[in-house]
């Protein structure tokens, strides 16, 4: 865990909200903390620290994360761009965790910015996957196993997040994205007999 993660593990409201998920009856099977991808761009921990849990009955991820001065854009306020990418971040680990896959990438992502984020505050994501296309809803609760008929019938993925404070009373963003599932849309593709292209 870096130094600025460390945060995360400090401040009373983040310790509360993080043993409440714990004693729920659906307790999180993830908490991870990202990796930097390198020391420039808005995803180094010394910018935002990121702590995911991940909720499989309900297909859904909470992050917890904590913008630093560093990501400002307006004064005192967190840049746009640093926004996006965290949740752009936080419905791809939604999509991971769902599909069993580490090969999903963004094909169309939408921010709606509602207010403006405080630099050096706290707030609360939460990512839902929507529903899959081609596949019913009984073979949508299939989907945790990943060689089930299901996990083969679709490589897209649509999600849904919003960015609130930790009370949930300040509503900052919401967005939407598609994920392609590289690996399913491949495998898909070549069982098929068509090209990658098509």
């Amino acid at each position: 865990m870096s130094a600025s993660a460390e945060i995360l593990h400090t401040d009373p409201s983040v310790l509360e909200m993080v043993a409440r998920w714990k004693t729920d009856g659906d307790a999180p099977d993830l908490e991870e903390y990202d990796k930097p991808i390198s020391d420039e761009n808005w995803l180094d921990p010394g910018r935002v620290a990121r702590r995911w849990f991940f909720f499989p009955s309900e297909r859904k991820l909470r992050g917890l994360v904590y913008y630093f001065r560093n990501t400002e854009g307006p004064r005192a306020v967190v840049h746009g761009g640093c926004i996006a990418t965290v949740l752009d971040v936080g419905m791809a680990r939604c999509v991971n965790k769902v599909s069993n896959s580490e090969r999903c990438v963004t094909a169309n992502l939408s921010v709606n910015y509602k207010k403006p984020v405080p630099c050096e505050s706290f707030v609360l994501l939460e990512a839902q996957l929507g529903d899959i296309p081609n596949v019913s809803r009984e073979e949508q609760g299939s989907r945790e196993d990943p060689g089930s008929a299901a996990t083969e019938l679709t490589y897209k993925y649509n999600t849904n997040c919003k960015v609130t404070s930790l009370d949930g009373t300040v509503l900052f963003n919401t967005g939407s994205a598609l994920f392609v599932d590289l690996a399913a849309r491949e495998k898909m593709h070549s069982s098929s007999g068509k090209g990658i292209a098509s």
